[in-house]
């Protein structure tokens, strides 16, 4: 079984609902929606790892403070780009997949298959789908 990495964890408002944020000492980690039936959430909060490793938990808690007030600015309207370290976990693919949508700018939209062909994988478009799906 691999280690899990520690995280922080945060949840606060915004205007467009609840928000949790996780973070590692390398950036965030995690970003939900807290849905309105919390049955579903908790079970998936039981799997965090949550640090008690002082260092760690400073600079994850420097990554969750800027987050959130980046995320708050953005909600008021005062933000369209963000400066906050990310540490998403998943596959080379899905790594490909999300930093080619972090390259995305304000009110920019695209297609999959537009995503497929910017990582060199154009036939690739339902992974890519799914890659965006499992975005955290």
């Amino acid at each position: 079984m691999k280690p899990l990495i520690p995280l922080a964890k945060i949840n606060f408002d915004t205007s467009a609902g609840i928000i949790s944020l996780c973070a590692n000492a390398s950036g965030i980690s995690h970003l939900n929606f807290v849905p309105q039936s919390t049955d579903d959430w908790q079970t998936r909060e039981l799997s965090l790892d949550v640090t008690t490793d002082v260092e760690s938990l400073a600079l994850a808690t420097m990554h969750l403070n800027q987050a959130k007030s980046e995320l708050l600015e953005y909600f008021a309207g005062q933000r369209q780009q963000f400066s906050v370290a990310l540490a998403p976990k998943g596959t080379e693919f899905q790594q490909q997949v999300w930093q080619a949508l972090g390259q995305l700018g304000f009110g920019e939209t695209c297609s999959y298959a537009d995503i497929a062909s910017e990582i060199g994988r154009p036939k690739a478009v339902r992974a890519v789908g799914t890659a965006n799906g499992a975005n955290p």
